[in-house]
């Protein structure tokens, strides 16, 4: 009856049989649903608008404007009959001057014009516009790779629930078959039950552990889901081989200088920064427009006299209290760009050297994790017949048994670091793209 209920519950306890999808996809799915991935591609479809927007300020502007208006001033209706072309002898009359009673006037003017010298202004607002649109371009490929990465992870820590919960399900079964064997020698006297009870609070133990951990792959398949959309999904593949080799330090520090999206964008920032000082140096100097303008005069629509006008505009400022201040300000901003991309770039250059270092040196510890795994197994199997012929205790059995099981999961969580480790390093290069995720792809699904 124990048994039963207890494969019942085994029955009910397991996870749900996951989607397994290979990583690329699962990652490609995170990324056209991940919200900060979409904005980030927003925000450069927006900057490349606003560049179209300014390089439009260049071409020839036209505009129509419309007036109806009405008045006894002497002024104004003798200008509406000049511009009308309806002049008449009456109207040089001094009773008509002085009262030449209301009058409707309906004008309308469609004027181009076109910018020949904006001081510069328009050269430098095109310059600046072409460095914020490669700057947001930048900018969305340092997000992608950013949220890339957290796909990852969250896919890594699947696969590593699974592998813990494997090795704790195995390991439970075997010591679970052990304390069943003490539990009958205890009733006939041959182990102690000082000894079965401490088997079984170990056993107990592991079966802590295994519940725990199936509520875990729960959770991190549940992360994974949401961030895909795909129900129930879960990698395929699986932690057995190590992660893909990598270059060394100086090799990823000139990656990330070239490669790094948000170093870029940084250090176009800073290039639009010198723009905009430049701009504001530049800001009391002329502009100049050419423009023409026809326009239509009369007391109704199209039954008055055409007039036609062309020239130019020049507008020159004669002094700008604000301009000392802008330019400071904006030569302030250059300098603080300037001093934020060699930061930048100093970071990057200590978080690589600093992240490869300590890969590394989990590269050099892999082995004696291994070897630690390897010999708290033979030591399980050298007590397991010294157990049955009563030389060894069921203690020392379970002991042997949670020794293997702790020295299992720490292999998976060194493998599980190992793989979330060479990913950082390439994101920190600036070369967590797509390629990369397929070789770490196929270094999942190698056995």
């Amino acid at each position: 009856m124990m048994k039963t209920l207890l494969a019942l519950f085994a029955f009910v306890a397991a996870p749900a049989a996951a989607e397994t999808l290979p990583l690329s996809s699962l990652v490609d799915r995170v990324l056209a649903r991940d919200p900060a991935a979409a904005s980030a591609r927003a925000g450069v479809d927006e900057v490349r608008r606003a560049r179209s927007e300014v390089l439009a300020q260049s071409l020839p502007r036209l505009s129509a404007k419309l007036s109806y208006m009405r008045g006894d001033d002497p002024l104004f209706v003798f200008g509406s009959i000049l511009q009308e072309r309806a002049v008449e002898a009456s109207h040089f009359g001094l009773g008509f001057l002085r009262g030449p009673g209301y009058r409707t006037q309906v004008r309308g003017a469609l004027e181009a014009g076109v910018p020949l010298f904006t001081g510069f202004q328009l050269s430098s607002a095109r310059r600046r516009a072409a460095l914020g649109a490669e700057a947001a371009e930048s900018g969305s490929r340092a997000v992608e790779e950013e949220r890339r990465r957290a796909a990852v992870d969250a896919a890594l820590d699947v696969l590593a629930s699974q592998a813990r919960l494997s090795v704790l399900e195995v390991r439970l079964s075997s010591a679970s078959a052990m304390v069943e064997d003490a539990r009958r020698l205890t009733k006939s006297g041959v182990v102690l039950g000082s000894e079965f009870y401490a088997a079984e609070a170990l056993l107990a133990k592991l079966r802590g552990q295994a519940a725990m951990e199936r509520r875990a792959l729960e959770g991190v398949r549940a992360r994974l889901s949401i961030l895909s959309g795909v129900p129930d999904a879960a990698p395929s593949g699986s932690l057995a081989a190590p992660p893909p080799g990598l270059a060394g330090a100086e090799a990823l520090s000139a990656d990330a200088s070239a490669r790094r999206g948000d170093l870029r964008a940084a250090e176009l920032g800073a290039q639009s920064s010198l723009e905009g000082a430049a701009a504001a140096r530049r800001s009391l100097l002329p502009s100049v427009e050419a423009f023409g303008q026809v326009q239509e005069s009369g007391r109704g629509f199209l039954d008055g006299g055409t007039s036609r006008l062309v020239g130019l505009r020049a507008e020159l400022p004669f002094g700008d209290p604000g301009y000392p201040s802008r330019r400071g300000r904006l030569e302030a901003a250059a300098r603080r760009s300037r001093e934020a991309v060699r930061a930048g770039r100093e970071a990057a250059a200590a978080d690589i050297a600093s992240a490869r270092a300590a890969y590394a040196g989990a590269l050099d510890a892999f082995p004696e994790l291994l070897s630690a795994r390897d010999h708290a197994a033979h030591s399980l199997e050298l007590f397991r017949p010294l157990y049955r012929q009563g030389r060894q205790s069921v203690m020392e059995v379970l002991r042997a048994e949670d020794a293997l099981t702790q020295a299992e999961l720490a292999v998976i969580a060194a493998r599980r670091g190992l793989y979330a480790g060479w990913a950082g390093l390439r994101q920190a290069a600036g070369t967590f793209g797509p390629e990369a995720v397929k070789d770490l792809e196929r270094a999942l699904e190698d056995r």
